[in-house]
């Protein structure tokens, strides 16, 4: 079992990186719902590489197509992303969802040590509770040392009535 010390310093370290993420998270640049939807319709349109393939095939072929079909064509494939270019929106759509996942761990961590930390203190008051009228021997100095994380040698003296 940790120490109440040792969960104490977990605590406060959580909350400093809770308060680290969420200072990031404030000052991630966000999309609004109207960019959102534009990015997430480029890479809707987005060629694939056989649909590239199929038009450049169809352009270089093709001898029945009119000048619209042929600038149709020719445009979807001027609009269509480099992967770079791909990479980059998809990296402005996940945004802060990296963060956000970090920030909901890191509160999990939190809750968790905080639990921990309310039972040790818990189990620690019953012990103490329950060593109060009895006689100190080495046998309860050593629980009481082991629920409290201190190491120490057994004590050498008789037990205290």
């Amino acid at each position: 079992m940790a120490g109440l010390g040792e969960l104490a310093g977990d605590i406060e370290a959580l909350n400093q990186t809770i308060a680290d993420l969420e200072a990031q998270f404030a000052a991630a640049e966000s999309l609004t719902p109207e960019e959102q939807a534009a990015l997430e319709a480029q890479i809707e349109a987005d060629l694939t590489a056989e649909e590239r393939a199929a038009i450049e095939t169809q352009l270089a072929t093709d001898t029945t197509l009119t000048a619209e079909q042929r600038a149709s064509l020719e445009s979807q494939l001027a609009a269509d992303l480099t992967d770079e270019e791909r990479a980059a929106i998809e990296e402005q759509l996940a945004g802060t969802e990296g963060l956000e996942a970090e920030l909901e761990a890191a509160q999990g961590e939190l809750a968790e040590a905080e639990d921990t930390l309310a039972n040790s203190a818990e189990i620690e008051a019953e012990a103490l509770s329950a060593a109060a009228n009895k006689t100190v021997t080495d046998e309860v100095v050593a629980a009481v040392n082991d629920l409290l994380g201190i190491e120490s040698a057994a004590p050498t003296e008789e037990p205290t009535p």
